[in-house]
């Protein structure tokens, strides 16, 4: 099956959970986006493919990565990994579904390509979910800071609103 083209990168966003933006996690800057790149490049065949690949270099170009040392791309890979992400839902009929996942079930590179996985819980919660911000590529491919590419997920999610709500 051939899927259509992606858009080109400045046009891309992906619609991110908004659990996935409120991560307690400490991710790294190249984590965090890694975390939209591969969202993006699976989320057509999310729920219908277990696995999704993608070329390094184009994955590479997605998240402004311009080192030629892949072991720092693999490290954040395989971090993902380890990242673990928590949910706690209030169904229709008023019950709750608590859940937890790695953020990626896997991650393996081999001949100039990237294949991954997600936990099938946690892809079903990514292809629908409930909140979402939409996440402008071109944007995060230029982030040079972890949390101003926090705060850009934080804020776009509330662009329509004029404000963010306030925290203690």
């Amino acid at each position: 099956m051939t899927r259509a083209p992606k858009p080109p990168l400045d046009k891309s966003v992906v619609k991110k959970n908004v659990s996935v933006i409120h991560i307690n996690a400490k991710l790294s800057l190249i984590q965090r986006k890694l975390v939209n790149a591969l969202l993006y490049n699976a989320y057509d065949a999310l729920l219908a493919q277990p696995k999704h690949s993608v070329n390094v270099v184009l994955l590479c170009e997605m998240i402004g990565f311009e080192s030629r040392n892949l072991t720092h791309l693999k490290l954040a890979l395989a971090g993902l990994t380890k990242t673990n992400i928590s949910w706690d839902v209030l169904e229709d009929n008023g019950s709750v579904r608590w859940g937890t996942s790695g953020m990626l079930a896997e991650a393996e590179i081999f001949e100039g390509v990237c294949t991954y996985s997600y936990a099938p819980s946690l892809a079903q919660k990514l292809y629908h979910p409930d909140i979402y911000s939409k996440i402008n590529l071109s944007v995060v491919r230029d982030m040079r800071s972890a949390h101003a590419l926090v705060l850009y997920e934080n804020c776009y999610r509330f662009i329509d609103l004029g404000h963010t709500p306030w925290w203690d």
